[in-house]
């Protein structure tokens, strides 16, 4: 009878596992110049923190990506009106991966 000969392999089973998180961030309701009319608007610094970015990276992506964005005496603010728009075209994930811009060269 023949012999059985055996080789070592491996099996290898990757889960992936969908996690749904849910963050918030107060709004407040102002006129955007851009959309030209009045839309909710978040604080930069809020939005980074709910994405888990630094600021200046999330204001690069969102400046590249054509987000309304508004600066007055509470800082700087984002149209969730156009930042929603960017989500559904689905660019932030790899453009939240820039380094924060370097001014000084």
């Amino acid at each position: 009878m023949p012999k059985l000969t055996l080789q070592n392999r491996e099996l290898v089973i990757e889960i992936e596992k969908v996690e749904r998180i849910r963050r918030t961030a107060k709004t407040r309701i102002a006129l955007c110049q851009q959309c030209g009319s009045k839309c909710d608007f978040v604080d930069l610094v809020k939005i980074a923190a709910l994405f888990e970015s630094a600021p200046c990276k999330f204001l690069d992506a969102v400046r590249a990506n054509g987000c309304h964005i508004s600066t007055n005496e509470q800082g700087v603010q984002i149209c969730v009106t156009s930042f929603l728009a960017l989500l559904r075209r689905g660019s932030v994930g790899k453009d939240l991966s820039l380094e924060c811009s370097d001014n000084s060269s």
